[in-house]
């Protein structure tokens, strides 16, 4: 599991280097490797855009009949978005990562959006 602190553009590209690091040693396919770069990226960006501080963290999922790589990203939110879909950030395209993942959860706790996402390699 790689824990990335989101502040600025630069978080961007650590937090794609650690799924590319998480990817490379489940010998995820190249073909689902580009969704999940897509997703991290969205997702970190959108804290960018925002101007907010996130909290993300990737990590490898392995069972015995399949592997995953799961986005887990936490950051504040402005008290006046009233619904966790609607976030205020144009940069944060709910309806592409959903595509792109195979899991894809949004929900918003005391002033905090959580984003969970997974894409399992394909088989």
């Amino acid at each position: 599991m790689r824990h990335i602190n989101i502040t600025d553009i630069n978080s961007v590209a650590n937090a794609r280097e650690a799924t590319r690091d998480i990817a490379e040693s489940l010998h995820f396919p190249d073909r689902d490797l580009r969704p999940v770069l897509n997703i991290v990226s969205e997702i970190a960006l959108a804290c960018v855009d925002l101007g907010r501080t996130g909290k993300m963290s990737v990590s490898g999922i392995v069972r015995p009949d399949f592997r995953g790589i799961c986005i887990l990203n936490r950051f504040p939110v402005a008290p006046a978005a009233e619904d966790a879909d609607d976030l205020g950030c144009p940069s944060l395209t709910l309806g592409g990562m959903k595509s792109l993942s195979n899991h894809f959860q949004i929900s918003r706790t005391s002033g905090e959006v959580i984003i969970n996402a997974v894409k399992w390699a394909s088989s």
